[in-house]
């Protein structure tokens, strides 16, 4: 099932969209206040090849630090970090999830 969230900017949009139920990454756009893609990026997932997995994303900015977070929860954690000028990576952590 594909699920999507966003975060505005002060002049476009950021916005993440993903498979709830697949482990096929996260593809974060940015848009322009006329709707036009700046950049897309595709955050990638974990490899994980089985019928029972499930992942959400959240998304959000920090203007002040030109940077968006992505944070995926599914078999573990991943919490990638992007430039909002232009979608490249700040870093990368991918985590055990404890249950």
């Amino acid at each position: 099932m594909i699920k999507g969230a966003f975060v505005d900017l002060k002049d476009g949009r950021i916005t993440a969209k993903y498979n709830s139920i697949a482990d096929s990454g996260v593809e974060l756009e940015r848009t322009d206040s006329h709707g036009e893609a700046v950049w897309r990026v595709l955050i990638e997932g974990l490899g994980v090849a089985h019928k029972k997995y499930s992942q959400e994303v959240v998304i959000d900015i920090d203007e002040e630090k030109g940077v968006v977070w992505a944070i995926s929860l599914g078999a573990k954690r991943i919490y990638e970090v992007r430039k909002i000028s232009d979608g490249s990576q700040v870093s990368r952590e991918v985590t055990e999830i404890t249950r």
